[in-house]
C-alpha cells in the first residue's frame, strides 16, 4: 500500500517553508478540508521542528490518520496544489530542484502523476499474471496497470478493472483453444465456457476418485470467485452511472477482489499454457482414469 514516508513530508515542510507563507499554507490545507488538530497534538507535532512554517506544516499533517485513505488522498490533493501553484514553473533552476526532489520522494512512497498531472498510488503490483505466456498482452496490461492505479484509492473502479480483467481472460482462453463468444455474452456464461475449454468445470471431471472431491471443492470455488466479484462490481461499481454515494466498499475489500480475481485470471492462463494440462489431450478409453489426477493442471 502507498503511503507518505517520514522522508516526503519532510520535504513538503521544506518546499513550504521555501516557497510559501504562513497564511497560504494554511489555506493550502483548509482548502482541502484538513483543519488544525487539538492544541496537544499540535503541540506534540512541533516538538523538535525549527520554523513557524514547517511547524504549521507538520501541525496540519498531523491531523491526519494516513492509514485511512480518504485521508491519503486529502495530502495528495494539496500536494498536487504544491506542485501545480506554489513551486514556481519549470525553468527556474532552484525550483526544479526542489520539484525534482519531491517528486523522488513520492515515487519511492508509492505515489506518481498520472496523465492529468494528479498524483495517484501506483505502488508495486499486486497482480503476478504470466504475460510471457500469451501472444498479445496489450489489454491485460491495461486493465493490470488501472487495477494497481485505484485499489487504493478508488476500490469500485477497482473492481470493474477486476471484472475486465476476467472478461479479457476468459476471451483469450476461448480464442486459444478454438471457441468463441457472441456479441455481447454473459459475464457467467463467458466465464463458464472459459473453464470448460480447459477442463476446470467440476461437471467436466471424471468419476471420483481418492482426493477428487477436494479437487471439485477448489475448483468450484474458482468458478464461485469470478461470480462473486461480477455480482460485487454490479453492486459497487461506477460503470452503470451510479448517482448514490457507495458505502460499506472499502480499500479492505477492494485488495480481496483484486487478489482472488488475479489469482483466478493467472490459474486460467497457467493451465492454458502448460503442455501437459488435459485439455490439450486428445479423448482416450482411459481419460477417466488419468483427467481426475491431472486436472486444473
Amino acid at each position: 500500500m502507498a503511503t507518505f514516508s517520514k522522508r516526503t513530508l519532510r520535504i513538503l515542510g521544506d518546499v513550504l517553508t521555501d516557497w510559501s507563507a504562513l497564511t497560504p499554507i494554511g489555506h493550502l490545507f483548509e482548502d482541502h478540508g484538513i483543519s488544525l488538530p487539538p492544541p496537544e497534538v499540535a503541540e506534540e507535532a512541533v516538538r523538535a521542528i525549527n520554523g513557524q512554517r514547517r511547524g504549521l506544516t507538520a501541525q496540519y499533517v498531523a491531523s491526519l490518520d494516513l492509514s485511512d485513505p480518504a485521508d491519503r488522498r486529502k495530502l495528495l490533493r494539496v500536494l498536487d496544489d504544491v506542485l501545480a501553484d506554489v513551486l514556481p514553473r519549470e525553468g527556474d533552476e532552484t525550483g526544479d530542484r526542489a520539484r525534482g526532489k519531491l517528486l523522488r520522494a513520492l515515487t519511492d512512497d508509492g505515489f506518481a502523476q498520472g496523465p492529468d498531472g494528479q498524483l495517484r498510488a501506483v505502488a508495486g503490483r499486486r497482480v503476478e499474471i504470466p504475460l510471457d505466456q500469451i501472444a498479445d498482452i496489450e489489454v491485460l496490461q491495461e486493465h493490470l496497470e488501472r487495477i494497481d492505479r485505484e485499489v487504493d484509492t478508488d476500490p469500485a473502479s477497482a473492481l470493474s478493472a477486476v471484472k475486465a480483467l476476467i472478461e479479457s481472460t476468459a476471451k483469450i482462453v476461448l480464442r486459444e483453444t478454438g471457441g468463441s463468444w457472441g456479441r455481447n455474452p454473459k459475464f457467467n456464461v463467458l466465464v463458464s465456457d472459459a473453464q470448460k475449454a480447459l477442463g476446470l468445470m467440476v461437471g467436466t471431471l471424471a468419476p471420483d476418485k481418492a482426493g477428487d472431491t477436494s479437487l471439485k471443492m477448489v475448483l468450484d470455488g474458482l468458478y464461485k470467485v469470478a461470480i462473486g466479484i461480477d455480482e460485487l462490481r454490479n453492486r459497487y461499481g461506477r460503470d452503470h452511472g451510479r448517482d448514490t454515494p457507495l458505502r460499506g466498499l472499502t480499500e479492505r475489500h477492494a485488495r480481496l477482489a483484486v487478489h482472488s480475481g488475479t489469482a483466478y485470471c493467472r490459474f486460467l492462463l497457467d493451465t492454458l499454457a502448460d503442455p501437459a494440462a488435459p485439455w490439450r489431450k486428445t479423448p482416450s478409453a482411459d481419460a477417466a482414469d488419468v483427467q481426475p489426477q491431472e486436472a486444473g493442471g
